[in-house]
């Protein structure tokens, strides 16, 4: 009778997982590109000989008004598919600002907001602003690039070409697209990645309010010399997940909001949309081409 009781149990978690409501889709953490005058989403498209991009994360918040009054805690792993990592001229981002790793109180350890903001080149780059403490253990904080595939081993990246991905040191290992019932290491994977956080306002002199324009992420992308598009993006895998426990088969990914700027840790969990920037890279003979149209038109004016 108590192993069928016990048995019932299980099938009733199982069941409720799977009847779990998905979170919300009210934010969106969006990649935008420098093109030397402004901000732009979705697509860029290189100059002649650039082989250097400013690129940030944004975050804006659409729910219902008066829902939520800031961003409390994001995770998430900026990576650039298509990437170049074979042979001698190869794609990289630009140093990593690592000389504090427990917040924006130390010095050296975040990008400011004024910098988040600046296209100009910056001397490093990794999280802006929200500089709550990732992990409990500083080392595993430290910004690093991880390579996957060309000359490097996949580590569980299975998309086509290569991918540079931006995470804590300790997840050399690509997280995976879903997980069913959840590993030591598929929380690590999540855990150590990029965390956006901060605490209430109260004795937070860094905190900030507000639900849009919120720019989390400030890098530099330095190009080899492959023409193939590159994207810039993150997905649901790097967000923090509902089953937080080894064992849990709760998937559900979310962030956390504020709802009071009193509140410590915020307890509204909204799912993010993800939109992607695509680097377009023309080549040589479509420059050659853009070259001979603008002389023909200089040609036709005289």
């Amino acid at each position: 009778m108590k192993t069928m009781i016990a048995s019932l149990i299980v099938v009733a978690g199982i069941a409720g997982v799977a009847n779990a409501q998905p979170y919300p889709s009210n934010a969106s953490l969006a990649f935008e590109a420098w093109n030397g005058s402004a901000w732009v989403r979705d697509t860029i498209t290189l100059g002649a000989g650039q082989t250097r991009l400013e690129v940030r994360a944004v975050v804006d918040y659409s729910g219902p008004a008066g829902s939520a009054v800031a961003l409390s805690s994001l995770r998430y792993q900026p990576t650039l598919t298509g990437a170049d990592l074979t042979g001698a001229s190869q794609d990289n981002f630009a140093g990593w600002r690592n000389g504090g790793v427990g917040g924006d109180l130390i010095a050296n350890s975040m990008v400011t907001v004024a910098e988040g903001n600046d296209g100009s080149a910056l001397a490093s780059y990794g999280r802006v602003g929200f500089g709550g403490t990732a992990t409990n253990t500083a080392s595993f904080n430290v910004i690093t690039t991880h390579r996957h595939g060309g000359d490097f081993p996949a580590n569980g990246f299975t998309g086509p070409g290569a991918a540079l991905r931006v995470a804590g040191s300790f997840v050399t290992t690509f997280p995976s697209a879903t997980v069913g019932t959840a590993t030591a290491n598929d929380i690590n994977f999540i855990n150590r990645g990029l965390v956006a956080s901060q605490s209430a306002a109260l004795n937070n002199p860094n905190y900030r309010g507000g639900l849009t324009g919120l720019v989390i992420f400030r890098a530099a992308i330095l190009l080899g010399d492959s023409t193939e598009t590159r994207v810039l993006s993150t997905d649901d895998r790097s967000q923090a997940r509902a089953g937080s426990s080894v064992g849990s088969t709760d998937d559900r990914r979310f962030s956390l909001w504020q709802v009071t700027d009193s509140e410590v840790i915020g307890s509204l969990r909204v799912d993010m949309n993800h939109i992607p920037l695509s680097i377009v890279v023309p080549s040589p003979a479509s420059m050659a081409l853009l070259g001979l149209g603008g002389l023909a038109a200089a040609r036709r004016r005289r």
